[in-house]
């Protein structure tokens, strides 16, 4: 049983993430960018800076556990209706994302939880038939 709900869960987050980030990686261009620091309330926050035709866009690009630096070089995938909705193209950032993650692991101890509540205790008549299953089903045909 366990093989087959770490299959699902897996299935499931694997069509979820490639159907629902946005930018849509189906509809979407790729291009390169440069880290710029800013400074907001004292505190320098990444940006990556590019180019589309003669336009100049700038996206935010700081995300948990993934360090950039100043003037580095990053791919970008951006939106061709609207390229100011884009996004850094990292494994970590635009695939995986931390609340996504975490998010759903805690749906699956919620219900891991539920599932260990639910079945604990059970009834003495449900044990007595289970037992009694178990015995008939256990036995040979030819025995």
């Amino acid at each position: 049983m366990y093989k087959i709900v770490i299959t699902l869960y897996i299935f499931v987050t694997f069509f979820y993430v490639v159907f629902t980030r946005q930018p849509d990686y189906f509809d979407s261009d790729i291009t390169y960018g440069t880290i710029q620091l800013k400074d907001t309330a004292h505190r320098f926050i990444p940006f990556a800076t590019f180019h589309v035709a003669s336009d100049s866009f700038s996206v935010k690009a700081s995300y948990p556990l993934l360090k950039l630096e100043n003037g580095e070089r990053v791919k970008i995938i951006y939106n061709t209706a609207k390229p100011s909705n884009a996004s850094i193209y990292s494994v970590w950032g635009y695939w995986f994302k931390w609340d996504e993650i975490l998010g759903s692991i805690l749906i699956a101890l919620v219900f891991w939880g539920i599932a260990v509540i639910l079945n604990k205790n059970p009834a003495e008549e449900s044990l007595k038939e289970q037992m009694d299953r178990h015995e008939t089903t256990s036995k040979r045909k030819y025995d």
